[in-house]
């Protein structure tokens, strides 16, 4: 099975822990194991995967921490880890990933302050909601992400005020409800980006 280029075993009610075994699939390009009942740490081996460009282990019962092993490939565009127990900080490393075009890391025990994540030039989706976040909205937030559509961070334990400059000309939807601390006045700059919106509800990937 060395030559597998996809793994599919999405929505169904697999248990125990995810095997060291799946990163000898050196030729892996997509692995797909939402909606399962999964357990344990996700194998930080799984960033070394040359090829790996889809990483979807959303829905299962992963715990642990992110380390600077999940950063090794460079070619992942897809990183969906929603509805999980996974704890820890975001991994610094994870701002290196700048082929990254969907990062989601929602509904899960994660803690620390927001990475700055400013490098991620193709990012589309950002979903860090339902988490222990704290601290501000990083000020590179406002500008650094020209292709971002969805950005969610709310139900976390964010403080300060928002990002004073803003230009995410791709945004539609922006969603900070529920945060402990967000103060200050409103960006004007926020509301004439063109094609931007403030939405008054929240989503999650389909992906």
């Amino acid at each position: 099975m060395a030559n597998m280029h996809q793994l599919d075993l999405s929505t169904n009610e697999m248990t125990g822990t995810l095997p060291e075994s799946l990163c000898e699939l050196k030729e892996l390009v997509y692995l797909n194991l939402f909606i399962n009942n999964f357990e344990g740490v996700v194998p930080s081996c799984l960033g070394g995967l040359p090829k790996l460009e889809w990483l979807q282990l959303s829905f299962n019962e992963l715990t642990g921490t992110l380390n600077e092993a999940m950063c090794e490939t460079n070619l992942l565009v897809i990183l969906n880890l929603h509805e999980n127990r996974i704890a820890g900080a975001i991994p610094d490393c994870l701002g290196d990933m700048v082929n990254l075009q969907q990062l989601d890391l929602s509904t899960n025990e994660m803690t620390g302050t927001l990475s700055s994540l400013c490098e991620l030039k193709q990012l589309v989706y950002l979903n860090l909601y339902d988490n222990h976040f704290e601290g501000v909205v990083p000020a590179c937030w406002g500008t650094a992400f020209p292709s971002l559509e969805t950005m969610l961070l709310h139900d976390n334990l964010l403080r300060g005020p928002l990002p004073e400059a803003w230009n995410l000309p791709s945004l539609v939807s922006i969603v900070l409800s529920n945060n402990v601390g967000l103060d200050g006045t409103l960006p004007s700059s926020l509301f004439s980006q063109q094609h931007a919106a403030a939405s008054p509800t929240s989503g999650t990937s389909s992906h």
